[in-house]
C-alpha cells in the first residue's frame, strides 16, 4: 500500500480518479489558505494530474469555486419524470393527479424542488395528508414546516394519541420539550458541520425529557452497529436539509438578542447558508434590527451588490418590502460570481428582479448559466420589464444555440441597456448558429459599450457583428481584445465602420492582425471621426501596415491615444 501511494505521488496522480460524495457533510471547515492536504487536492495543488469528482450543494463548494473546471447540476428527475411519477401515484384518481400538476405548474419553484426524488415524495405526502384548512406550500420553508407537522401527527397516530397540530409552536407537553431539544441538537451539530450523534450525546443533552430508549418523535433515524463487545448506536436526521430546517427553527425560537447574535455569527458561513434561508422563511424578516444584520452581511459578501444568497433568503421570506430595500441599499446592482445556480435559485432571482424592476440598474452574471434557468428569470420579469437596467455582464461559455436563444429572450426584457459585456464567453468554440448571436446584437439599439474581450469569437464573429452594426449607431466603446481575430475579421469590421461615427474607444489588442488587415482598416478610419482611443498592441502588424495607417491617421482628428506596442514594427 505504501508503494502504491508513493507511485501515485511520484506520477502526480496520473491515471487516478478521486470521488468525494457529499462535500457538504465534510466536518472540517474550509479556509481561504487551504493548508490541509485534502484541501490542496481539491484545489488542484496536489496530484495535479488526477481527476477529482465532487458532489455537493452549491453553498458547501463556494471556497473551491476558483479551482473547479466543470460544474453541473445533477437532477434526479427531469420534468417528464415528475409527471410520470405523479401519474403512477394517482393511477386511480386522474382528477387528483391533474390538481397536483396544476399546483406545480403555478408554483415552479416547488416543481423544481421535485426534480429531487426526496422532495417529490415529500410534496405528494403533503398533498395526500393535508387538511381542508392547510394551504399548499409556496416556498421550500413552507414545505418543511408542513412536512415536520405531518411527521409529528404520524408520530401521535402511531402512539395512539389523539392530538391535532396545526403549527409547530403548538406542540403539546411533554413532546414540546423533546421537540425543542431536538431542534437545539440540530442547530448544534449543523454549526459543528456534523450529521450524526451518538446515543449518549442525545441522552446527555436531553436527560430531563428523553429516556434511554431515546424518543425522537419520528424526526430522527437510528443506525445500530454490532460488534463483539457492544453495540454502537448513532442518530441522524433523514436528510441534511431536515436537520438544517430544524436548526433554523431553533434559531427562530431564541430571544431577539440571541437571534441577532446568531445571524451576525453565521450569515457569513457558507455551510450555514441553507439554515439562514430557512430562518428568513420562518421569521419573514419582520424584525428590523435582524433584517439590517442580514442586509449588511449580504451586501458585504456581495461587494455591495445583491447576491444569490440574499435573493434566496428574500424569496423564502416572501417579504416584498425587504426585497426593494435590499436593491435600494445596493443601488440597484446584482452580481452572481462563480457560483453554481440551481433551478430554484433562478426562481428566486426572477422573483426578486420582478419586485425590484424599478430599482435594478446592473446585472452581473459571472457564473455558469443554464438556458432553462435564464428562461425562468425571463418569464418572471415578463410583466415587469427591467426598464432601469443599463448594464449587463455575462461571463459564461455560450457554447450552444439554446443558451444563446435564452440570452436573446432575456436581453429583449432590457429595452434600455447601454452597456453589454459578453466577457470570456468563448463564442467561436460553440456558436454554430451565428444568426442567434446576430439577433442579440440587433436588440442593442441603445448600447453605448460592447465588450467581447476574451470571447474567442474569431473572424466569423466579427463578420456577424458587422452585419448587425447598422443597428448600433450609438456605440461609443467597443472591445474585441483577446479574440483570435485575423486580417479577415478586421477587414469585415472596416466595411461596417461607416455605422460607427460615434465610436470613441476601440480595442483590437492581443489578436492576430497583420499588415493586410491594418491596411484594410486604414481605408475605413475616415468614418471613425470621434475615435479618441485605439488599442492595436500585441498583434502581427509590420512596417507596411504602419505606413498605410500613418497615411490615413490624419482623418482621426480626435485621436489622443494610440497603442501599438508588441507588434513587428521596425
Amino acid at each position: 500500500m505504501q508503494r502504491l501511494a508513493s507511485d501515485i505521488n511520484n506520477n502526480f496522480g496520473e491515471g487516478v480518479c478521486f470521488i468525494f460524495d457529499g462535500l457538504d457533510e465534510y466536518s472540517e471547515k474550509f479556509t481561504s489558505s487551504g493548508q490541509s492536504w485534502f484541501e490542496k487536492l481539491l484545489r488542484g495543488k496536489k496530484l495535479q494530474s488526477s481527476l477529482v469528482f465532487i458532489t455537493s450543494r452549491p453553498n458547501a463548494s463556494i471556497y473551491l469555486r476558483e479551482s473547479v473546471t466543470i460544474r453541473a447540476e445533477v437532477l434526479g428527475f427531469l420534468e417528464h419524470h415528475v409527471m410520470e411519477y405523479i401519474d403512477r401515484s394517482y393511477a386511480n384518481n386522474i382528477t387528483k393527479a391533474g390538481e397536483l400538476k396544476a399546483y406545480l405548474k403555478e408554483h415552479e419553484n416547488i416543481r423544481h424542488m421535485c426534480y429531487l426524488p426526496l422532495h417529490l415524495v415529500m410534496v405528494i405526502f403533503l398533498y395526500d395528508n393535508r387538511t381542508a384548512s392547510t394551504p399548499l406550500p409556496k416556498t421550500e420553508t413552507e414545505v418543511y414546516i408542513q412536512f415536520t407537522i405531518m411527521t409529528l401527527r404520524r408520530y401521535y397516530g402511531k402512539k395512539g394519541i389523539d392530538q391535532e397540530i396545526d403549527e409547530l409552536k403548538w406542540v403539546p407537553e411533554p413532546q414540546a420539550v423533546i421537540f425543542a431539544k431536538i431542534c437545539q441538537l440540530a442547530y448544534n451539530i449543523t454549526v459543528a458541520s456534523k450529521t450524526d450523534v451518538s446515543q449518549s450525546d442525545i441522552v446527555g443533552d436531553t436527560t430531563t425529557c428523553i429516556s434511554t430508549e431515546v424518543d425522537t418523535l419520528g424526526l430522527m433515524i437510528v443506525d445500530k452497529k454490532e460488534n463483539i463487545r457492544h453495540s454502537l448506536v448513532s442518530y441522524s436526521f433523514p436528510h441534511l436539509t431536515n436537520q438544517e430546517f430544524l436548526a433554523a427553527y431553533y434559531m427562530s425560537t431564541l430571544s431577539s438578542e440571541e437571534q441577532l447574535a446568531a445571524v451576525q455569527k453565521h450569515s457569513v458561513s457558507s455551510h450555514m447558508g441553507v439554515v439562514l434561508k430557512f430562518y428568513c422563511g420562518l421569521t419573514k424578516l419582520e424584525n428590523v434590527e435582524i433584517w439590517n444584520a442580514v442586509l449588511n452581511n449580504a451586501l458585504l459578501q456581495g461587494d455591495n451588490q445583491v447576491n444569490r444568497n440574499a435573493m434566496c433568503c428574500i424569496f423564502e421570506s416572501q417579504n416584498n418590502q425587504r426585497c426593494r430595500e435590499l436593491f435600494s441599499k445596493a443601488k440597484g446592482k446584482l452580481a452572481i460570481k462563480k457560483e453554481t445556480l440551481t433551478l430554484t435559485d433562478y426562481s428566486a432571482i426572477g422573483h426578486c428582479l420582478a419586485l425590484a424592476s424599478h430599482i435594478v440598474t446592473t446585472i452581473n452574471f459571472q457564473c455558469q448559466l443554464a438556458s432553462e434557468g435564464l428562461d425562468i428569470v425571463t418569464q418572471k420579469i415578463t410583466s415587469a420589464p427591467l426598464n432601469k437596467v443599463t448594464d449587463l455582464l455575462i461571463s459564461d461559455d455560450l457554447h450552444d444555440a439554446d443558451k444563446l436563444l435564452a440570452l436573446k429572450r432575456f436581453v429583449m426584457k432590457l429595452p434600455f441597456i447601454e452597456k453589454l459585456r459578453l466577457h470570456q464567453c468563448f463564442l467561436k468554440t460553440g456558436c454554430e448558429d451565428w444568426s442567434v448571436f446576430e439577433n442579440i446584437l440587433k436588440e442593442c439599439r441603445r448600447v453605448k459599450t460592447l465588450d467581447f474581450s476574451t470571447s474567442i469569437m474569431g473572424d466569423a464573429g466579427i463578420e456577424v457583428f458587422s452585419k448587425a452594426a447598422s443597428h448600433m449607431s450609438s456605440l461609443q466603446k467597443l472591445d474585441f481584445s483577446h479574440n483570435n481575430i485575423g486580417d479577415a475579421g478586421i477587414e469585415a469590421f472596416s466595411k461596417a465602420a461607416y455605422h460607427m461615427s460615434n465610436l470613441e474607444d476601440l480595442y483590437f489588442s492581443n489578436n492576430n492582425i497583420g499588415d493586410a488587415g491594418i491596411e484594410a482598416f486604414s481605408k475605413a478610419v475616415s468614418h471613425l471621426s470621434s475615435l479618441q482611443i485605439l488599442h492595436l498592441h500585441s498583434n502581427d502588424i509590420g512596417d507596411a501596415g504602419i505606413e498605410a495607417f500613418s497615411k490615413a491617421a490624419s482623418h482621426l482628428s480626435s485621436l489622443c491615444m494610440l497603442d501599438l506596442h508588441s507588434n513587428d514594427i521596425g
